[in-house]
């Protein structure tokens, strides 16, 4: 089954910040998906921090966090040239990385959603909900092989996760 990889960039450090948080209270319950999300800031002097927050069950959100840590080190340049490779080979849209990582910057920051295909959140529902904010949205798929990709490759955020 395929997941779907949601990034959503905006110029200014608590964009994200501000979106996640209206998503919350937009939902009547909190939203699935937010489980499945990350925000990643970059500051005016260029130090990225990236915040998991969301604990779901059985231990998932340490799973999905290495995942999207991974995904942010990728988009964020930091030097993976054979995992970048690996993806590339394995059907992942390397023009997807590069576009994200073009709208990242100082004073900057994005929203990552990582649909899983067992997500309780639908994506093109949550495409149209990121469409009510201002920032742009970058969607692409995640083949079974470029999952298991990055699976093999260490997190370096993983520990950072919740």
């Amino acid at each position: 089954m395929i997941s779907e990889l949601i990034v959503m960039t905006f110029k200014g450090e608590g964009g994200a910040r501000r979106v996640y948080d209206a998503l919350q209270a937009l939902a009547e319950a909190p939203l699935a998906c937010l489980d499945c999300a990350a925000i990643v800031t970059e500051d005016s002097m260029g130090q990225v921090g990236f915040d998991h927050e969301r604990q779901p069950p059985e231990g998932a959100g340490v799973v999905n966090g290495q995942l999207l840590g991974i995904l942010t080190d990728l988009i964020l340049g930091v030097p993976r040239d054979e995992l970048a490779c690996t993806l590339s080979d394995a059907g992942f849209d390397a023009e997807f990385l590069t576009g994200v990582a073009a709208r990242m910057g100082n004073s900057t920051s994005a929203l990552l959603f990582l649909m899983r295909p067992d997500c309780a959140c639908d994506a093109d529902e949550l495409v149209e909900a990121l469409s009510l904010f201002k920032g742009r949205v970058h969607r692409t798929t995640l083949l079974p092989e470029a999952e298991a990709a990055l699976w093999k490759a260490p997190g370096r955020h993983a520990e950072r996760c919740l």
